[in-house]
């Protein structure tokens, strides 16, 4: 995927829209800046665009990265991923071994080769939007 080794996967979250409104007394944590009611979806594709893992209900008002500290992805990331397997994120996901995420600010010193890797990285990404 763009010159870019070992991925195995591409992490996002994404808003899952609801048909109807929750019949929750506090609906208004379904609610997102896009003005409907969802849920969280956090997912990971291969370079097909085939899910290799999810974590789904969360409430829209919680932040991507506190759905990945609750995720799957996060507590059994020992089995899910080889020595030098990683996953492509954007810039909302923390750095690990396992995680490459975008640069949340690529100016600065290696401005151009920071916004090199942030548009390599953001081709390869497509793919799970």
């Amino acid at each position: 995927m763009y010159n870019f080794s070992n991925v195995i996967g591409i992490l996002d979250g994404f808003y899952m829209n609801l048909f109807k409104v929750p019949s929750k007394k506090n609906k208004d944590v379904y609610f997102t800046q896009k003005h409907c009611y969802a849920i969280h979806l956090q997912a990971v594709v291969d370079y097909q665009g085939i899910f290799i893992n999810y974590d789904l209900g969360y409430l829209a008002s919680v932040h991507d990265a506190k759905v990945f500290q609750n995720s799957s992805l996060y507590h059994y990331r020992n089995q899910l991923f080889e020595e030098n397997d990683y996953i492509l994120a954007d810039s909302v996901y923390p750095i690990s071994s396992y995680i490459i995420p975008s640069f949340k600010d690529p100016l600065g010193p290696d401005k151009n080769r920071k916004t090199l890797f942030n548009k390599k990285h953001s081709k390869s990404c497509i793919i799970v939007e």
